[in-house]
């Protein structure tokens, strides 16, 4: 979806003490970093001490909730969402692992005049780094969209790539159940498709890379974080080529112009300047969540695992 201005990251410096670390991170408008965590002493102590959060939705949530209805009108969770942050934009969920979360659009630099957000955080980014779902102080933050995405009830004005944010937590909460894809062999087979809620529908999607790659702005690099319009076939195919190309495992699964995709972002392995990207791509007509049979393949993924399997059962005789 083409959009004729992309805003360009703000800039923030701020510390938090918590326990026994002390947790800085800058967001440079000139580099255009993506969201990070840039540990000054022992995250390792601190973060694991940090308990995961489980969300409740309170019990009058169905009372009261004023929106502006679409074609499609809002599903009954966005409207208890709603209410509690108008942030709310989708759900997002993979089973066999703790993501079952709300996704908050990240306002972006907060104006002077947004009493919502608060006054007192004129010109902040990344509002929700370290805020939960109610805007208060948390140290794992939310799972948050880039606010440049576009996620409404239509479908042709819809970010060609959703770019999601979460902290790599030690517990495994937020997006640190993300570091088990490349940790943990066979972890990819059981948790390969993601569920997205949005405020109108629910779409589903296949994981189909997963890879680390630079969290910092460079000419000519793959600076994901500030590529959500990926409006020709060139630039979406130059995405996932850069996808496939740092993944470490080829699944195989056919992408193509035209398919929906999510990015998911979290830390890697501590490195302020790294990050760890999950990208899938939306299921087709024909496709069905959790039947990986049904999945499309390529002709040379799938031509590879056929002479695989001739090798080894020709080995074998």
């Amino acid at each position: 979806m083409k959009k004729s201005v992309k805003i360009t990251t703000a800039c923030l410096s701020a510390a938090a003490a918590i326990g026994l670390g002390v947790y800085v991170f800058s967001l440079n408008k000139d580099e255009k970093t993506a969201p990070t965590v840039n540990i000054a002493e022992d995250e390792t102590t601190t973060a694991a001490t940090e308990p995961a959060t489980e969300f409740v939705l309170p019990s009058d949530w169905s009372e009261n909730i004023e929106y502006v209805p679409s074609a499609q009108g809002i599903t009954a969770k966005a409207k208890a969402m709603s209410k509690v942050n108008l942030d709310y934009i989708a759900w997002m969920k993979i089973d066999g692992t703790p993501i079952n979360y709300p996704i908050l659009l990240d306002p972006g630099e907060i104006g002077k005049n947004d009493e919502y957000h608060g006054t007192e955080n004129e010109g902040a980014v990344y509002y929700y780094l370290y805020r939960n779902l109610k805007k208060d102080y948390e140290f794992a933050g939310s799972i948050f969209m880039d606010y440049r995405n576009v996620l409404n009830s239509n479908d042709d004005e819809q970010s060609e790539n959703l770019v999601i944010h979460g902290h790599d937590m030690n517990d495994e909460s937020m997006f640190g159940i993300l570091r088990r894809y490349r940790n943990e062999p066979g972890f990819y087979e059981k948790c390969s498709f993601i569920e997205l809620e949005s405020k109108y529908e629910q779409r589903d999607y296949v994981i189909f890379a997963y890879l680390p790659t630079k969290g910092v702005y460079e000419d000519g690099g793959f600076n994901y974080w500030d590529m959500e319009e990926l409006d020709t076939k060139e630039q979406f195919d130059a995405y996932v080529k850069t996808c496939r190309d740092g993944a470490y495992l080829d699944t195989g699964i056919d992408v193509q112009y035209g398919d929906r995709l999510i990015t998911m972002s979290t830390c890697f392995n501590n490195q302020s300047d790294m990050r760890f990207i999950v990208v899938a791509r939306s299921l087709r007509e024909g496709e069905s969540i959790g039947d990986v049979s049904s999945i499309a393949h390529t002709k040379e993924w799938l031509d590879a695992q056929k002479a695989a399997a001739e090798e080894a059962a020709a080995s074998t005789t």
